[in-house]
């Protein structure tokens, strides 16, 4: 049982990582644009991971149906 929680938390906590690490690249692209085109693709780009996570959960229960 300690084993599997540790593997959740363990695997949570690599998605957590990896979506960061997208989303500093996708900051990063952000400013190479104008500036009013970059203020709105810093809007988009900065959803927390819990919100993502969310979402993502979301479109997946509608594809199951």
């Amino acid at each position: 049982m300690i084993l599997t929680l540790f593997i959740i938390t363990l695997s949570s906590c690599s998605a957590q990582q990896v979506y960061k690490g997208v989303q500093a690249s996708h900051v990063n692209h952000c400013y190479l644009y104008p500036y009013e085109q970059a203020q709105e693709c810093l809007e988009d780009v900065n959803m927390p991971y819990d919100e993502y996570e969310r979402r993502r959960e979301e479109v997946l229960e509608e594809n199951k149906k």
